[in-house]
């Protein structure tokens, strides 16, 4: 199988021509306990807020937004957001301080956005504010993307006489190709020798220095596999997809093989997570 990934590895590449493999997302991770979310109530103030916040990170800057005066705060606004369907889905509080006497409130926490696809963005903010009459005004705002460790993923195997002519350069036109080309698990095994591409597609962005790898082994334990030529290119450089080509008897195969997808969502001495296991050959053996 090597040999084949070796030979096919450059066509894999010009599948996944997808714009922005290079993130220019800085962000970090919350791994505090929320003191609320919005399976619950939250005071009017910091509900106020956190929907104010999803609003103007996902549509752009603005002054207002319901009774939320922003000022000069503005965070971040990222506007292809509303275009590409995102949505406010929740939140997860961290902190909350009403204001005293002369001392401004503070708000802290998660808001999620959430697009058709199921796709998750998630930022960390950090408010402060005053109460004028029935208004919230903001004096201060910070806003971050932030980032899970263990992403939800998807794994895909398609025949590699289904790959289109044409690149895909999109996150839903990638998807909308693997829910028309991918073969069943069921089909999967009774299928003969013949070439095949596996997909693993994150619906949670990561970071820029996040990783996700697709490992073929004999073995179904462990991290280790042959992954030398797993092609890795996030689409619009947040969001993680691997790909891997080889040739395979699924049906007929004497020795099982797995495909195991692992992900790295920092660098440096940040540990490696496995997301899945999956058997590629010799099933029932």
């Amino acid at each position: 199988m090597a040999t084949t990934l070796k030979q096919t590895i450059l066509a894999a590449m010009t599948l996944l021509l997808l714009t922005g493999c290079i993130s220019s997302l800085t962000g970090g991770a919350m791994t505090a306990t929320p003191i609320a979310d919005s399976s619950g109530p939250l005071s009017p103030e910091d509900s106020a807020i956190a929907t104010a916040v999803a609003v103007q990170t996902a549509t752009g800057p603005r002054q207002r937004y319901a009774n939320v005066d922003f000022g000069s705060t503005q965070g971040i606004s990222l506007d292809w957001l509303a275009r590409e369907k995102f949505e406010f889905t929740g939140v997860k509080l961290y902190i909350s301080t009403p204001p005293r006497g002369g001392a401004p409130g503070q708000s802290m926490g998660e808001i999620e956005l959430t697009d058709p696809l199921g796709r998750k963005a998630l930022f960390l903010y950090d408010a402060t504010y005053r109460r004028e009459g029935g208004r919230i005004a903001l004096t201060a705002l910070k806003v971050i993307e932030n980032y899970v460790d263990v992403p939800r993923m998807d794994f895909s195997i398609v025949r590699a006489s289904d790959l289109p002519a044409e690149p895909i350069r999109a996150y839903p036109e990638l998807i909308e190709f693997l829910a028309d080309k991918a073969v069943s698990p069921a089909q999967y095994r009774t299928l003969g020798g013949q070439r095949f591409v596996f997909f693993a597609v994150s619906k949670d962005w990561g970071g820029p220095e996040a990783k996700m790898d697709i490992a073929v082994s004999a073995s179904k334990t462990g991290l280790t596999g042959y992954s030398k030529e797993t092609v890795f290119c996030p689409v619009k450089g947040m969001w993680p997809v691997a790909m891997a080509m080889g040739t395979l008897d699924p049906a007929n195969a004497d020795k099982p093989l797995y495909a195991k997808v692992s992900y790295r969502p920092r660098g440096g001495f940040t540990a490696t997570k496995l997301l899945g296991v999956y058997q590629l050959a010799a099933f029932g053996k």
